[in-house]
Formats: structure tokens, C-alpha cells, sequence
């Protein structure tokens, strides 16, 4: 009876476990997973900007600042904060950005992934409701 329990036990924490690993990265941003938690997705397409922005960060350790270009000619300040594991077991870093022009900080998140740095959307407005 007390095996049978175990088992039972053990299963069932199995079970658990794979229903909250199937986290599908086609989910559209906010919508829930298996696990009923709201995924960030990863944008689809890297304007010059971006792609400067994601040769620096990938290779810069966090603390770095650069001034990278922007659209319209503008540039941004860029200062790498902290690394951190997602709950999808990526590495990710949240990025500062400065626009020179406007003085306005914007903050910006980069995971990566099996084929390298990917820009995401972070999921602030999502959590706090």
C-alpha cells in the first residue's frame, strides 16, 4: 500500500512536470499556456537599429554602454543591466536605452535562443494585472 502510494505520488508529479514544460513558442504574446502564464514571443523581424542593437549586447558583458543608431538618424545610449535565467530556462538581459534626442529611457529585453539573441517584448503590463 505505502509503494503503491509512492508510485501514485511520483506520477502524478511526472505528469505535473510535463504539462508545465509544454510551453509552445508559437503562442501568441498574453495568451495562456499549458501552464496558464502569459509568454513573451519573439519579434519576427530586426530592423538595422535592432540587429545593432543585438551585436552589441550579445557580446558586451552587462554594466557595458554604447551609443548605437537609431532610425532618423537619432541614437541611443544603451546600458546592459543585469543577465538572468527566464522561466523558459533561457539567458536573458535587460537592456536601458536612451534616445539622445528626447532624454527618454525605454527598457527593452534580450533572450537567447538555439539560433542566438532575440529581442522580446517584456510582459510588465501583463503581470500586474
Amino acid at each position: 500500500m505505502h509503494l503503491t502510494m509512492k508510485l501514485l505520488g511520483g506520477l502524478s508529479l511526472c505528469l505535473l512536470v510535463a504539462a508545465c514544460s509544454t510551453v509552445n513558442s508559437a503562442t501568441p504574446e498574453g495568451a495562456p499556456t499549458a501552464g496558464g502564464i502569459p509568454v513573451a514571443v519573439e519579434q519576427q523581424t530586426t530592423t538595422p537599429a535592432d540587429a545593432a542593437l543585438l551585436n552589441f549586447a550579445s557580446t558586451a558583458p552587462p554594466g557595458s554602454q554604447e551609443l548605437i543608431p537609431l532610425e532618423g538618424g537619432v541614437e541611443a545610449q544603451v546600458l546592459i543591466n543585469e543577465e538572468y535565467v527566464s522561466a523558459r530556462g533561457r539567458l536573458c538581459r535587460r537592456l536601458t536605452l536612451w534616445n539622445t534626442q528626447t532624454a527618454r529611457p525605454s527598457e527593452r529585453v534580450m533572450c537567447q535562443g538555439q539560433q542566438g539573441w532575440h529581442l522580446i517584448r517584456p510582459l510588465r503590463e501583463l503581470a500586474s494585472r
